[in-house]
């Protein structure tokens, strides 16, 4: 007769640490997100100006805040996961000046920022979550095969 035993975690898979795979994906829709994000900041104001009936919808508020919270979002299950794997500083820094340029720039104007500061600086937070995404994607799959 044979039995079978249950299948055993090794220390890799303990936890609630996502796989490798699992970052690869965040970081791939963290980098469409951000660029989603930017793009939408920029072409913005030239498509309202040519189909001004988009700015009901396309300009509402809660579409910014909808793109900013996908942004925070995958870097908090890409970046930061990445970060316990790799120990990369400069890739955990330019996720936070990134993050805190994109939720400045959506949120700022409620309290005083000029509206013309919006596009320089949704577009230079987005530049930097997308670099810190791409230097987390080529870093986890580096370790992939690392033991420390």
């Amino acid at each position: 007769m044979v039995t079978e035993s249950a299948p055993t975690l090794n220390n890799e898979n303990q936890g609630a640490a996502p796989s490798h795979r699992s970052l690869e994906i965040f970081d791939a829709l963290g980098i469409f997100a951000s660029a989603v994000c930017m793009v939408h900041c920029l072409a913005l104001p030239f498509i309202m100006a040519a189909l001004p009936f988009t700015m009901t919808w396309l300009g509402h508020d809660n579409v910014h805040y909808l793109l900013a919270g996908w942004v925070v979002l995958f870097c908090l299950v890409a970046i930061v996961p990445g970060y316990i794997k790799h120990r990369n500083s400069g890739i955990l820094a330019s996720m936070v000046v990134g993050v805190s340029l994109v939720l400045l720039a959506t949120f700022g104007r409620h309290f005083g920022l000029a509206e013309t500061m919006e596009i320089p600086l949704i577009t230079a937070g987005n530049l930097l979550v997308i670099a810190a995404h791409w230097r987390n994607r080529k870093l986890t799959h580096a370790h992939t095969n690392c033991h420390h």
